[in-house]
């Protein structure tokens, strides 16, 4: 049995701060005290000195100090976080434009590729026309030059006007294979912008709706293939830092992984990762490579809420 050198209360030698005032526990000096001066056989010279009441309310002004500083350290941490937690609103409000923006793209795009069909649709009727007309001035010159001693000035016309014509053909074909080409590539560039449109619909589907992991297997495969633990961007953070690192990757590929924290009385601080895979609690030491300890079964929803 020991007592505390500051108030004198009774403490047993394996106790490192006080009950009764909070005074750390440090080694006797090696004087030697005699049973006159022990504090345990005059109770009353203590009681002069160190009244019971003071020695209470050191305590409770120490409590309530220890209190006040986890609840200020609460308080910048959440503080910390929620800048992160806006981030990812603002990730997820720029998704949202960028599907907006693609949707209005898509409606141009479309509205382009009609005009192009009708385009093309006239050059084949304008083509079909001047093929025939090719036709009809072949016919008239080979009648031309059957009579060629009365059609001698037909046939410098026919043969003019059967020259324009063919030239206007290769023209109009020449134009018919650029507006083919222009038909293509504005359907490829359709085609791309609805793929990246699913896409990012897709993307966004899944922040909004995280979810647990549907087996052990699916968990062990997310977490392979996280970097948290080797990303040089991240090696200067602390456990407790890169569990909340590993929370917001987790939300961003639509899954649920949550931060559990603790503390003790001289403030240090133990924090890790859980997750629900296949109906099992689960802990990741993110501390330590990222291994898994399986608990016990838990019931719980693994589909999105509606």
């Amino acid at each position: 049995m020991a007592f505390c050198q500051h108030c004198g209360h009774t403490m047993s030698e394996d106790m490192i701060f006080c009950r009764a005032c909070g005074t750390k526990n440090e080694p006797l000096s090696t004087d030697i005290i005699t049973a006159q001066d022990s504090p345990a056989r005059h109770p009353s010279a203590n009681a002069d000195h160190k009244p019971k009441g003071t020695k209470s309310g050191k305590g409770f002004i120490f409590v309530l100090a220890l209190f006040g500083i986890i609840i200020l350290g609460l308080g910048i941490f959440l503080f910390l976080k929620t800048g992160e937690l806006n981030k990812t609103r603002k990730s997820i409000s720029e998704l949202e434009q960028n599907v907006t923006t693609l949707d209005a793209n898509v409606i141009r795009l479309e509205g382009l590729l009609a005009a192009e069909q009708a385009f093309v649709a006239n050059l084949n009727t304008q083509l079909a026309n001047e093929k025939g007309l090719v036709e009809a001035l072949q016919n008239e010159l080979a009648q031309a030059k059957n009579s060629l001693s009365s059609a001698q000035g037909n046939i410098a016309a026919l043969e003019a006007a059967l020259s324009t014509a063919k030239s206007r053909v290769n023209t109009l074909e020449a134009e018919m294979a650029e507006a083919e080409a222009s038909l293509t590539s504005l359907q490829d560039e359709l085609a791309a912008a609805q793929h990246t449109n699913s896409l990012l619909a897709t993307d966004l589907e899944t922040i909004r709706s995280p979810r647990h992991f549907n087996s052990i297997n699916e968990l062990s495969l997310w977490l392979y293939q996280d970097d948290t633990n080797t990303n040089p961007a991240f090696a200067n953070l602390s456990t407790l830092e890169k569990a909340y690192v590993l929370q917001v990757k987790a939300l961003r590929d639509g899954y649920i992984v949550s931060v559990v924290v603790g503390w003790d009385l001289q403030q240090n601080v133990v924090s890790t990762n859980s997750a629900i895979a296949g109906g099992m609690l689960c802990l990741i030491n993110i501390s330590n490579g990222d291994p898994i300890l399986i608990g016990p079964a838990v019931t719980v929803a693994v589909t999105p809420l509606p």
